[in-house]
C-alpha cells in the first residue's frame, strides 16, 4: 500500500512539471545575444514609383495619366520608374474612352523610342501587348531606377484613354546579404 501511494505521489510530480509552462527571461535571451559576423552590415532605404506620363521627363504626375485618343490613331506616352529601386514588374490599368476596345497597345525595349508607328529606334524589336480595357494586367519587364519605357496605344474611339500605373513591393528587386 505504501508503494502505490509513493508511485502516485511521484506519477502526480512528473504530471506537473510536464504541464508547467516553461519560459526564459527575455532579460536572459538578450544576455547570451552575440554578433557572428566581424564585418559591418548596412541597411539602406528606397523608394519603389512608377508612373505613366505623356512626355519622358521624370515629372510624377501623382495620378492616373488622360491621354487624349483618336481613333485608329497609335499615340505614345512613358512608364517611367522614378524611384531608387530596381522594379521587376508593373501593373497597368488602361481604359479606353466610353464603350471603347485597346487595339494595339505596344511598347519598344527600356529606352528605347518609337520612330514611326510600330517601329523602334534602330529597327530593334517590339513588344506587342493584348490588354482589356479597364483590366489592370502585370507587365513583367525590367525597368531600374530612372529609366523608361516608350508605349503605343491604339483604340478604337474618340476621347480621353486613362492610363494607371503601380508597383507593389512584390515587383522590387530585393537582395540577400550573407555575412
Amino acid at each position: 500500500m505504501f508503494t502505490s501511494k509513493r508511485f502516485a505521489l511521484l506519477g502526480f510530480f512528473i504530471a506537473f512539471i510536464s504541464l508547467t509552462p516553461i519560459s526564459i527571461s527575455p532579460a536572459l535571451a538578450s544576455v547570451s545575444a552575440k554578433s557572428v559576423s566581424a564585418s559591418a552590415t548596412s541597411f539602406t532605404t528606397g523608394t519603389f514609383r512608377a508612373f505613366a506620363t505623356a512626355t519622358q521627363t521624370f515629372t510624377n504626375p501623382s495620378a492616373a495619366l488622360s491621354l487624349p485618343v483618336t481613333n485608329g490613331v497609335a499615340k505614345t506616352f512613358f512608364v517611367e520608374n522614378g524611384g531608387s529601386l530596381n522594379q521587376t514588374a508593373i501593373t497597368m490599368t488602361i481604359t479606353a474612352p466610353a464603350s471603347g476596345t485597346i487595339t494595339n497597345l505596344r511598347n519598344c525595349p527600356q529606352g528605347v523610342l518609337f520612330a514611326t508607328t510600330t517601329t523602334c529606334v534602330g529597327g530593334v524589336a517590339l513588344t506587342t501587348n493584348n490588354p482589356t480595357s479597364g483590366v489592370a494586367k502585370v507587365y513583367t519587364i525590367s525597368i531600374p531606377a530612372n529609366t523608361w519605357y516608350q508605349f503605343e496605344l491604339t483604340e478604337n474611339k474618340n476621347g480621353n484613354a486613362t492610363i494607371s500605373v503601380s508597383v507593389a513591393s512584390t515587383q522590387i528587386v530585393t537582395f540577400t546579404q550573407n555575412s
